[in-house]
Parts: structure tokens; C-alpha cells; sequence
């Protein structure tokens, strides 16, 4: 998947994330029995998706130039995701789901010498309804 921000004016193309959670669709329910009867409609409610976050490894040349500008956009910045399946040969497939909505948090790697686990950089978004794509 992909990332793009923009903040104060400046957009800036982030790459590839490789880590995806959340995005999930939901709405209220709201049930009423007509009449009197035993019997229940469902009315359904205002849909809403569930805040993203998309990680990947945290290379220097690559993330730390802009890191400080992603902290700064925290609770600002507009954020467009764009989520593609891959096919066998690991290119997109059909049209993206598209995401978008504000960055909320921004989290840089966390430090443990003694871990062979890659640094990773996260970024949670806020996210619009209803969902685009398709």
C-alpha cells in the first residue's frame, strides 16, 4: 500500500508500507417494533471505519529526513491510503481501497540492543466515511 500526507500546504509522497491494520466498517443499530409487534426492523445507523495503521521497516536515508515533519503533522495533516491485493507476480491488483482522513499518531521505532527485530515506523490515521475505491 501506499501513503501520501499533506501539511501546511506541502505534500510529500511516502512510499510503500508493508504493514496494515484496521479500516474495518461499522455503523450504530438502532432496531424498532412497529406498531406493537413482536417483530423487529433493523434501521441500520451511520456508518463509520476504524482508525488505520501502516507500518514498515525504518530506513535512515528514507524516514528519518522526515520524520520530524510527520510529528509536526500529527493531528493536521490530510492522509490518503491506497491498499492493493497483489497478485502472483506481486503486482496490484484491480482498483485500490482508499482511505482517507487525518494522521493521529506517528511513532518511531522503539530502541532495544538486544533485539535482531527491524526498526519500525507507524503511523495511525483517523479515517473519513465511507471508504472510496473501487
Amino acid at each position: 500500500m501506499t501513503a501520501t500526507a499533506t501539511y501546511r500546504g506541502e505534500t510529500k509522497d511516502l512510499g510503500i508500507f508493508n504493514g496494515f491494520d484496521g479500516g474495518g466498517a461499522t455503523s450504530d443499530s438502532s432496531k424498532i417494533r412497529r406498531g406493537g409487534t413482536r417483530t423487529r426492523k433493523a434501521l441500520g445507523g451511520v456508518p463509520d471505519v476504524d482508525d488505520v495503521t501502516i507500518s514498515r521497516d525504518y530506513d535512515l536515508a528514507r524516514d528519518h529526513s522526515i520524520i520530524h515533519w510527520l510529528y509536526a503533522a500529527v493531528g493536521s495533516a490530510d492522509m490518503i491510503v491506497n491498499w492493493w491485493p497483489l497478485d502472483d507476480d506481486d503486482r496490484p491488483y484491480g482498483s485500490p481501497i482508499t482511505y482517507t482522513g487525518k494522521l493521529t499518531g506517528s511513532t518511531k521505532p522503539g530502541l532495544d540492543m538486544e533485539s535482531s527485530d527491524p526498526a519500525v515506523l507507524e503511523l495511525v490515521i483517523s479515517c473519513d466515511s465511507p471508504v472510496g475505491g473501487g
